[in-house]
């Protein structure tokens, strides 16, 4: 009869070990679940920088060569030596 008990604890303890760990298995998922997706947010947020920063270099392009035109423009009409510019300035 003792035997018994000590087998039916035993079962006890061991039911209860593997719930515990199947917990902490759960939990360990979910916070590596949680690291994933920081991760993949901080991704988007530096994608996006960088997609913002490229629209603001192709700006910055785009408004220095239209400077240059308008300067090439101003030199083409004012100044005799700048006669043969082609006509894409």
């Amino acid at each position: 009869m003792r035997s018994y008990l000590q087998g039916i604890l035993t079962g006890i303890a061991i039911s209860i070990s593997i719930l515990l760990l199947i917990g902490a298995q759960k939990d360990r998922s979910s916070i590596i679940l949680e690291m994933i997706i920081e991760d993949q947010k901080a991704d988007l947020i530096l994608k996006n920088q960088v997609m913002e920063n490229k629209s603001k270099i192709n700006s910055a392009h785009k408004m220095i060569d239209e400077k240059f035109r308008n300067i090439y423009r101003y030199l083409g009409e004012n100044c005799p030596c700048f006669d043969n510019l082609p006509e894409a300035f």
